[in-house]
């Protein structure tokens, strides 16, 4: 099973053709595919969001700094975007990586990535536990990686708050997985190191 998620309209429609498509296994993953699609208005487009599609890898968004990457699923772009700028204000350079792939991985660059950074913060949308990143903090530890790693996630704990109904925009900030909170617990942990 292939799980892909998309940061953009374009993206969507490159992981759909590449679905669909009747490439050998070797370029597509045979068996079925789900995309996990925004439930939000598309982000401006960016050329990186058209780059063919490479199995189990994402695309780089920012690489200019090997102190601090944010590590991110396509529906979060925008609000990495804005941590990423946040914190560049406060004189903190992240990169950006757009995971496109949440499964499968190719664990080698994975790990690669792992290496790279003093601290890597894996932001999603969905639950920290099962998740993606709880996945990718497991393969840090078995390949010894020397990164930091920080997880942002939707705890699997009940809030009273989780009752309210709410806009996609008050839950992520809800869960600090807005702009704001990411950046916020990003210098939190600088501030801690």
């Amino acid at each position: 099973m292939t799980i892909l998620c998309p940061a953009s309209e374009n993206e969507l429609k490159l992981m759909l053709n590449w679905a669909f498509s009747n490439e050998e296994p070797k370029t597509r993953s045979s068996g079925p595919v789900i995309i996990r699609y925004p439930k939000a208005y598309c982000p401006k487009e960016v050329q990186i969001f058209s780059q063919p599609l490479e199995t189990g890898r994402g695309t780089w968004l920012k690489k200019n700094s090997d102190q601090i990457c944010l590590v991110f699923t396509g529906s979060l772009y925008n609000q990495a975007l804005h941590a990423s700028d946040i914190l560049k204000e406060d004189g903190i350079e992240t990169d950006l990586y757009n995971l496109r792939f949440i499964k499968p991985i190719d664990e080698d660059y994975l790990a690669a990535i792992l290496n790279s950074y003093k601290l890597i913060c894996f932001i999603e949308e969905g639950m920290k536990e099962g998740g993606f990143s709880e996945y990718a903090v497991s393969l840090s530890q078995k390949r010894k990686c020397t990164a930091v790693t920080l997880v942002l996630a939707v705890e699997s704990k009940f809030l009273e708050e989780d009752c309210v109904l709410g806009t996609r925009e008050e839950l992520l900030v809800l869960n600090n997985l807005d702009g704001n909170g990411i950046a916020k617990i990003i210098k939190q942990t600088v501030k801690n190191s």
